[in-house]
C-alpha cells in the first residue's frame, strides 16, 4: 500500500481483532514519550506513555479518518491529512477536527499497560 493511502484506510493489522474488552502491552515495550499504535475493538488505537502517564485514544482522526501521529517534541497528537491536533486528552486543540478522540481506559499494574475495561 502507497505511503498516501496508509493514512487514508488503516493497515488490516490495526483493524483486526476480536471483541475482547481488553488487552495488554508489556511496559517495557513502550517507553516514556513514544507511542504504538495497536487494534482494539476492531479499531485503530494509539497508546501513548508520556511522563504524566499512559492513554489510549483511537488512531482515526474525527474529520476524515486519517491516523494520527503522536509528536513527541510538541506533545500532541497531529493528522496528516489535513493538520488537525489533538491533546493528550484526545481534545482538539487544532485544525478541521469536528470532535474528540474516543479514548479507552487504561492503567499501568506491574510491568503490564492495560487496556479497556479495568
Amino acid at each position: 500500500m502507497s505511503t498516501l493511502l496508509a493514512y487514508l484506510w488503516p493497515p488490516n493489522e490495526l483493524t483486526r481483532g476480536d471483541s475482547s474488552k481488553q488487552m495488554t502491552i508489556p511496559l517495557a515495550d513502550l517507553p516514556v514519550n513514544e507511542s504504538k499504535k495497536i487494534p482494539f475493538k476492531g479499531k485503530p488505537f494509539i497508546v501513548i506513555r508520556a511522563e504524566s502517564g499512559v492513554v489510549a485514544l483511537s488512531a482515526a482522526c474525527t474529520h476524515l479518518g486519517c491516523l494520527v501521529n503522536w509528536d513527541k517534541d510538541k506533545k500532541e497528537l497531529i493528522c496528516p491529512c489535513h493538520s488537525a491536533k489533538f491533546d493528550l486528552r484526545g481534545n482538539v486543540i487544532g485544525g478541521p477536527a469536528p470532535s474528540p478522540l474516543e479514548s479507552a481506559p487504561v492503567k499501568i499494574s506491574g510491568d503490564t499497560i492495560i487496556i479497556g475495561e479495568i
